[in-house]
């Protein structure tokens, strides 16, 4: 009786260390996947020019240049996103631009509520300065690069 205690003393320590691997390993997230907008997208708008937006997982760019010699910079953070509502709330940090004055110009601070549909290599957008667009009527749609 004694060989057997002396023998389940030293698994003592086995067992406790494989309950611990267990427990932790239940109580870890699931591996990290990047957002499915996360990427360079461009789109070309006959009557505007073009624009190329890089969205990463924090962070916003975005290069709107004009059919005349017009361009605008936008960059911001995004704060948050959902992608089972398809929602993504920005931050402006700062715009610049050559040529005419923005028609809708933003300044650093500003909110940006945007609303995206994916298919394939096709990213929808449309954006608010005040609440989520309800739909993606009039939003750009752009292409995977």
């Amino acid at each position: 009786m004694r060989k057997n205690s002396k023998f389940l003393f030293k698994l003592l320590p086995l067992a406790f260390m494989s309950a611990l691997t267990v427990l932790s390993l239940a109580g870890c997230p699931p591996p990290h996947e990047t957002p499915e907008f996360v990427g360079t997208w461009f789109g070309h708008f006959p009557q505007t020019g073009t624009a190329t937006i890089t969205f990463t997982e924090t962070t916003f760019t975005a290069l709107i240049t004009g059919n005349v010699p017009d361009t605008e910079s936008i960059a911001g953070t995004i704060t948050s996103f959902d992608e089972s509502s398809k929602h993504i709330l920005a931050v402006v940090a700062t715009e610049s631009y050559t040529g005419a004055v923005p028609t809708k110009q933003s300044f650093p601070g500003d909110k940006l509520y945007m609303l995206y549909s994916l298919s394939g290599t096709t990213l929808t957008m449309a954006s608010s300065k005040t609440e989520y667009p309800v739909d993606l009527s009039g939003g750009m749609a752009m292409t995977k690069q």
